[in-house]
């Protein structure tokens, strides 16, 4: 799963990093995360934002412009190159956004 996460070339070692901070998670912690998310309606908490919502994604999976945008009308997104998840999750120190 957390292979899954990342560009095939991303460093060994930061996935190693990823794997290891998911396996000492406590499994009371990631069950809780887990039952929470069944429940949990995005698109009714995203409706009742009163700001702007801005994405930074990075492109291993599509950012869904058309549906949040159903929700969230001035919805914005940058789409980082090259980047994991999250620009956050890629081990880069600085990446362009395109």
């Amino acid at each position: 799963m957390v292979k899954e996460l990342f560009h095939p070339d991303a460093p060994p070692a930061l996935v190693a990093d990823a794997e290891q901070r998911m396996l000492h998670t406590p499994p009371e912690v990631a069950y809780q995360i887990l039952l929470s998310m069944g429940d949990y309606d995005l698109p009714a908490a995203v409706g009742r934002l009163t700001v702007p919502l801005l994405a930074i994604n990075g492109d291993l999976y599509p950012t869904d412009l058309t549906n949040v945008r159903n929700v969230k009308p001035d919805f914005e997104a940058i789409v980082m190159k090259h980047v994991a998840t999250t620009p956050c999750s890629s081990g880069r120190r600085s990446s362009t956004a395109s």
